[in-house]
This record gives C-alpha cells, sequence and structure tokens, in this order.
C-alpha cells in the first residue's frame, strides 16, 4: 500500500520504520528539515510538502506534536479534495476530542480517521503497540493492511 507519514518525531520515524519493514511504500514528510535521513536510508522517499507526500497514497498517517500543529498541517492537506482520489487522512497525534471532529469535517471530502497509538515508538518498531481507529467503517476496513502492520488490530 503507499503511505505517507507526515511528521518525523520519535512515533512518526517508528511508524515510517515498521510499514517500511512490512513491505508497504512510504513517503515522508517533516516540518523540520533534516529529520528523515534514517528512514529515507531505510527506503522511504521524502516530499518537500505534505501535499505532496499524500498525492497517489491509500492513506496520509499525521503524528505531530500537538493540536495546533494538526490543524496546520490538515489545512495544507484541503488541496488534496480536488483529486479524483483523494487518500484518507489518519490522525495519530494524540489531540482534543474536538480537534478530531474538526480534523473531519474539513478532511478532502471527510476521509478520515482518528487513531491514536498506546505505547511507545519502541512498541510500534516491535510490533506491540495497540492503538484505537475511530470514524468511518469504511475507511477503517480499507486500511487494515496499515492496523495490521503497525498495530494489533481488532476490527
Amino acid at each position: 500500500m503507499r503511505v505517507a507519514v507526515l511528521g518525523m518525531g520519535h512515533m512518526g520515524r517508528a511508524v515510517a520504520t515498521r510499514l517500511l519493514t512490512r513491505g508497504h511504500a512510504v513517503t515522508v514528510w517533516n516540518r523540520t528539515p533534516g529529520r528523515a535521513g534514517e528512514v529515507v536510508r531505510a527506503g522511504a522517499a521524502e516530499a518537500s510538502s505534505p501535499p505532496e507526500a499524500a498525492r497517489g497514497t491509500a492513506a496520509t498517517l499525521m503524528s505531530l506534536t500537538d493540536d495546533q500543529a494538526v490543524l496546520s498541517v490538515m489545512r495544507r492537506l484541503i488541496e488534496l479534495g480536488g483529486e479524483p482520489d483523494p487518500p484518507v487522512i489518519v490522525d495519530m497525534s494524540t489531540v482534543a476530542p474536538g480537534t478530531s471532529r474538526s480534523l473531519r469535517d474539513v478532511a478532502p471530502r471527510r476521509r478520515f480517521l482518528a487513531a491514536p497509538i498506546i505505547g511507545a515508538p519502541e512498541a510500534v518498531v516491535d510490533g506491540t503497540a495497540s492503538g484505537l481507529v475511530g470514524g468511518e467503517r469504511r475507511f477503517a476496513d480499507t486500511l487494515e493492511p496499515l492496523w495490521s502492520a503497525i498495530y494489533r488490530f481488532r476490527p
């Protein structure tokens, strides 16, 4: 599956690394240049903007520092609404419930899931993390290969 991971902090790098080791094609982006080197060396492509990373993916995963960062990046992804088949935007960050509702409301064609990770980055890398998935079931079902790769997913 083609996937973008936005945010190359500890958790974003762990998610991207785990997806790469499970055979997914990963494109990454980070607000601060130079944070993606390790993941790029492992096989990820690096994009210069969130929309560039997200175009042509089945899912775009956000792992960002806080509500403000997530909302800021989503504002940049809104332009994907004109695409014939925009990705499902998945927020894996820890944000307030109201922020998740706002993200859903502005996501391209409302293709959005909230999927916070329960566990440390090391747990993601070794496949022992858990998580939650909230949003429309059809999007969650379509992305099941990602959930299986990232953490123990139980529909």
